[in-house]
């Protein structure tokens, strides 16, 4: 809507409604005021007509009295054009009109209300159907023994009123072709001003300055020079800007990453020279890339390239997608020239580690050997297995050589076997395993793996927990998942080792006086990931920590 009409409209509004408002205080106070006059005209002819015609009554039998007198009263009462009725406490005993008793069906006579109050002493009226029904009470020695309603009709007073209300309503449509006009006027003017304001910023161009010359020492004038102020101050930002943009794009087209930037149709708004080496088929690859970050909003991952390998990073700013691309050959041969020496020296290592336990698990049985020596060589030897079985696990999970053995299996049976096992374990520590085990849970995966990261995390809760406390194991299926949860009341993680925990080999800071390789998690993490899982952790210091595995029920 135009600023124009919105003018028109709001000024008229307030200018009618004032109107209507003022006419209807007006009116109400007029009716109100010829009703008041009327009911006093009639209260003074009624008490004067009161005085001449009432009988005055003894105090004996005057309730009698009164009924036998009533037709009387009605009648003296009615004779100045008066239309009169006679009440006692049980209703209407007579009703007559210029002299004349009226006589008809009372089944259907329905008693005024002002007829109800007169009887409890006081003077009342009521307007019905145009017509005034005025009552008063009548007393004998200070007592109520009935009641005199005077009805009237409001022709004349309803005549005078009536001529009011069609002067207002000639007086209003007058007032409104009036307003119409001047408003009408009154917006031109003000709107006029703001049309240039309007044609001006149509016409603006960046570079081109088009200044106003309204010569006005009201706000529209105000506004006016602070739009020529605003045009120069754009056009310098303008130009800034073009200069910066000049700059990035040098430093773009001379960076080692190639970037593209891609709109949501795939426009190709921006690419850096390092897009173009890579060949003519990258752009098929990068629209390809597109698609998936505006389905899934962030896309990560490798590119194999003319014997190279790339990481391509994808996220989206201001519905535009923003594409890097970071060689990092050399970075993945470092990371397999490590892998290749964890699994080559874990494999060095293995047969002499398992040699050392079996000549170890032989002297424990010859009673002349301090046995002490022997216990420390043993559990060592365990210990140094167990660091290259670690090891081990950790170099096959990073090849392709592990492959899982999904199997549809009862992950509730599998959990609750486990569960049982590790009760023996947590009661040498007097530590109470607790579970709530969702039934018949069916998942598909490597029932080995899963068990295996189960496993880990009730054994750590074990290790870290104090003795006399409790871990809860929980098992359950919620939004398309396979929840299990391994929660302790051991010594907790601290909030800057939370994102940590999962990291090769990391220890954290109060848990490093207890035996550990810090190769658990990891090896969890790896296998709950390779399932389409995560893994995340709740925990405070000294509260106890809370590991959650979420598998997704979807069996492929």
């Amino acid at each position: 809507m135009k600023i124009r009409s919105k003018i028109l409209i709001y000024y008229n509004f307030i200018i009618l409604s004032s109107i209507f408002i003022l006419g209807g205080i007006i009116l109400s106070s007029l009716n109100n005021y010829i009703i008041q006059n009327t009911v006093k005209r009639l209260s003074d002819r009624v008490l004067l007509s009161q005085e001449i015609y009432l009988p005055e009554y003894s105090a004996k039998n005057v309730e009698n009295s009164f009924k036998e007198q009533a037709e009387t009263i009605a009648l003296n009462l009615s004779k100045n054009n008066l239309h009169v009725r006679i009440y006692d406490k049980s209703g209407l005993l007579k009703d007559a009109s210029s002299g004349i008793v009226v006589t008809y069906s009372l089944d259907n006579f329905k008693q005024s209300p002002a007829v109800d109050y007169a009887l409890s002493g006081k003077n009342a009226y009521i307007i019905e159907n145009d017509m005034i029904y005025f009552a008063v009470p009548v007393k004998a020695d200070k007592q109520i023994i009935g009641a005199i309603e005077y009805i009237e009709p409001l022709n004349d007073e309803l005549k005078i009123i009536n001529y009011f209300k069609k002067m207002f309503i000639y007086s209003s449509l007058i007032c409104l072709i009036l307003v119409l006009i001047v408003g009408f006027y009154i917006s031109n003017i003000i709107t006029k001003p703001i049309k240039e304001l309007d044609e001006a910023a149509k016409k603006f161009v960046p570079g081109n300055l088009n200044y106003l010359k309204i010569k006005s020492k009201d706000e529209i004038g105000s506004l006016s020079n602070s739009f020529n102020s605003m045009e120069k101050s754009i056009n310098t930002y303008v130009y800034n800007i073009q200069s910066e943009k000049a700059k990035l794009d040098l430093v773009l087209s001379n960076i080692n990453e190639g970037i593209a930037a891609i709109s949501k149709n795939g426009e190709i708004i921006f690419k850096n020279p390092v897009i173009d080496s890579l060949g003519q088929n990258i752009l098929e690859t990068l629209i390809n890339i597109k698609d998936s970050c505006f389905k899934y909003g962030h896309v990560v991952e490798d590119l194999n390239l003319k014997d190279k390998i790339f990481k391509i990073d994808a996220s989206i700013h201001n519905d535009t997608c923003i594409i890097v691309i970071h060689d990092i050959t050399s970075e993945r041969q470092m990371i397999n020239k490590q892998k290749n020496f964890v699994s080559n020296i874990s494999h060095e290592l293995k047969t002499p580690i398992t040699a050392i336990v079996g000549y170890t698990e032989l002297l424990k049985s010859e009673k002349e050997y301090d046995k002490m020596a022997v216990e420390y060589l043993y559990s060592e030897s365990l210990r140094l297995k167990n660091l290259v079985l670690e090891l081990l696990e950790v170099s096959r999970l990073d090849s392709y050589e592990s492959k899982l053995d999904k199997r549809t299996v009862n992950l509730s049976q599998i959990v609750k076997s486990i569960v049982e096992n590790m009760c023996h374990k947590a009661s040498k520590y007097n530590i109470d395993i607790k579970n709530s085990i969702e039934e018949d849970i069916i998942a598909y995966l490597d029932a080995n793996k899963i068990s295996q990261s189960i496993i880990n995390l009730i054994d750590n809760a074990i290790k870290y927990s104090n003795p006399g406390g409790t871990i809860q194991i929980k098992l359950y299926s919620e939004n398309n998942f396979n929840i299990i949860e391994v929660k302790d009341s051991g010594i907790g993680i601290s909030e800057e080792d939370k994102n940590k925990i999962f990291e090769r080999f990391y220890r954290c800071e109060n848990a490093k006086e207890i035996g550990g390789s810090g190769l658990g998690l990891p090896i969890v993490k790896e296998i709950i990931e390779k399932h389409g899982g995560s893994i995340s952790v709740e925990s405070e210091l000294n509260k106890g920590s809370n590991f959650i595995i979420k598998l997704p029920q979807k069996m492929d």
